[in-house]
């Protein structure tokens, strides 16, 4: 073989390896992309499937606060849901620890914060309409700071407020994802 061809078949040769090599390490590459996005999307499927399971446990709950009387519609009242058990509530509140922005969390919490005050008000309204029985209105002001008028506008909004935030509170697990 003279100079010239063996100095092509080499060059060749050099050439081919350079690209198989180069092959290879794209090939490498790409296939860490993949595990990376399969990886990713898999995180992002188990985040919006705890995200789901928050809140249908907090649609639960807005449907205890919809369903507590004084709540006004033809024939008997729906019963609401049962409470969540504790087993329940901790899942949540380890899911919510989990998966949520501070920002949500903060936002869940005042939600619940105010869920619980709706429940006494409630009682302080059942409160206040037991006393107010065959006495005025202002004696029962007197006595409990509202008339039972005033207690009822007060749970009232304080539904109200409750389904917008819940709302609110969906928006955002929206924007999240």
């Amino acid at each position: 073989m003279d100079w010239p061809t063996a100095a092509v078949a080499i060059a060749a040769s050099a050439a081919t390896s350079g690209v198989a090599i180069y092959a290879l390490v794209q090939q490498g590459r790409n296939a860490e992309k993949d595990r990376a996005h399969d990886r990713d999307m898999r995180r992002s499927e188990r985040r919006a499937t705890a995200y789901v399971e928050l809140l249908t446990a907090l649609e639960r709950q807005q449907m205890q606060v919809e369903r507590t009387a004084p709540i006004f519609v033809e024939g008997q009242p729906p019963e609401p849901p049962p409470p969540l058990s504790d087993e329940e509530l901790w899942r949540l509140s380890a899911l919510a620890e989990v998966i949520s922005s501070d920002a949500l969390r903060a936002r869940i919490e005042a939600w619940t914060q105010k869920q619980r005050q709706f429940f006494n008000d409630v009682l302080y309204l059942r409160q206040v309409q037991a006393h107010q029985q065959g006495r005025r209105p202002s004696e029962t002001k007197d006595a409990f700071g509202v008339t039972s008028l005033e207690q009822w506008r007060k749970v009232e909004t304080r539904r109200a407020e409750l389904r917008d935030d819940l709302r609110a509170i969906g928006q955002q697990v929206r924007a999240e994802l």
